[in-house]
């Protein structure tokens, strides 16, 4: 983490207020997590996205010495390299795409800047509870749509409802380690109340990689929890089972609209949406390529164009649907390696906390990350962020407490 020396009155008002945009943004991700550039309700999130940018900037400049902290220094990597790579894009443009990763990386190394304490993430968890509520209610206003072709997320704009289902995953790995932590009984029931609501908003949306990431979540949140092997061999047993109950039964008792996205068949028949070709596609294109664009790639941003995906029938504006194949193509090598590099360091840090909530979030991310462009939304970058100060922040109590 970079971590602020200075303990001047300016600093501290700055910091507070900076947090205090930032449980703003967490109440509004579910229904803004799509791209930079979609108008509406999203474009608060610009305006939030600024404010913390220069509120922190400013509470960075009022430091008297900046120390990086090594466990941040892969995922920095990557955000910086990306943004490199549009230096020797095929034909650079700026737009929402480079937008919103040109805002996740700042934003990443902005609130590395902050410190952090165990009461803020209390008041972030509540933020979390009223984004759920706020899901709940957008959802339920939306229902009717179910029945005309899937879900549709409208509030003042509308929300890619893939976007909008893969984006629930931070809010599904919360209540997923409330059960865990909770001794509560009232509040581990509500947890999977709305675990079962936030996967049947996945199933409404015909999501298929959201359901992928779901059931990934699962395993890993029974996996990495504190069960014996005998829980774990059955729930893992169970969730096979309910799986193919579901294919095989009970996928034929929703509306025809999610019947004929769900089932394995439609999936192969429909070759992923085209997915499987698209992906086809890049790797032949990264095999014929030169030995520069093999290892830096073609730039951010790129992929549409370097793949021409148009000429095969497909939509021409079609982006890689997989973080792998679209940082293969943009990035080469290099961008592949540090991508792979900041997935792993991401992954230890919450390993080496014993952080049950991001262990499942990560999981969910970087699965959905797999079939639908994440790296381009706003819960790529904050999921990321967040792990990396929850962790600096565990390590600092426990030094403190070492101390006392």
């Amino acid at each position: 983490m970079l971590k602020c020396k200075s303990k001047s009155m300016h600093s501290l008002k700055g910091s507070s207020f900076l947090k205090l945009l930032l449980g703003i943004y967490v109440v509004l991700l579910p229904i803004g997590t799509g791209l930079a550039g979609i108008i509406g309700s999203i474009s608060i999130m610009n305006y939030i996205s600024a404010l913390i940018i220069v509120i922190g900037l400013m509470v960075v400049f009022s430091c008297r010495k900046v120390v990086i902290n090594r466990d941040v220094f892969p995922s920095m990597m990557y955000f910086f390299y990306t943004v490199l790579s549009v230096i020797w894009a095929v034909n650079p443009k700026f737009n929402w795409y480079i937008a919103t990763n040109l805002i996740n990386g700042i934003l990443f190394i902005v609130l590395n800047c902050v410190k952090w304490s165990e009461e803020d993430f209390d008041r972030l968890n509540i933020c979390l509870i009223i984004s759920q509520i706020i899901v709940v209610f957008v959802v339920i206003r939306n229902l009717s749509t179910l029945f005309v072709y899937r879900l549709s997320i409208t509030v003042v704009s509308t929300i890619g409802i893939s976007d909008f289902a893969c984006g629930l995953c931070l809010l599904i790995a919360f209540w997923m380690q409330e059960v865990n932590d909770t001794k509560s009984r009232f509040r581990r029931i509500i947890s999977y109340l709305f675990i079962a609501f936030d996967f049947g908003i996945i199933i409404m949306a015909g999501s298929r990689g959201a359901s992928v990431m779901f059931a990934c979540m699962i395993v890993a949140w029974i996996v990495m929890g504190n069960y014996s092997k005998k829980v774990k061999l059955i729930s893992i047993s169970v969730i096979i089972i309910g799986f193919f109950l579901f294919e095989n039964y009970f996928v034929n008792l929703l509306p025809s609209t999610i019947t004929s996205r769900m089932n394995v068949e439609a999936v192969v028949n429909s070759r992923g949406s085209g997915r499987f070709n698209l992906w086809s596609l890049a790797w032949e294109k990264f095999k014929a390529s030169n030995f520069f664009r093999i290892i830096f790639g073609y730039g951010f941003d790129t992929f549409a164009e370097a793949i021409a995906y148009g000429g095969h029938g497909g939509h021409i504006d079609m982006m890689a649907h997989n973080v792998v194949f679209q940082t293969m193509i943009e990035g080469g090598i290099m961008g592949l390696v540090l991508l792979i590099g900041m997935m792993i360091s991401q992954f230890r840090m919450a390993q080496k906390n014993n952080d049950g909530l991001m262990k499942i979030a990560i999981t969910g991310l970087f699965v959905a990350s797999l079939s639908i462009d994440m790296q381009v939304t706003r819960i790529w970058g904050f999921i990321l962020t967040l792990n990396c100060i929850r962790s600096v922040m565990k390590k600092n109590n426990l030094y403190n407490n070492s101390l006392e």
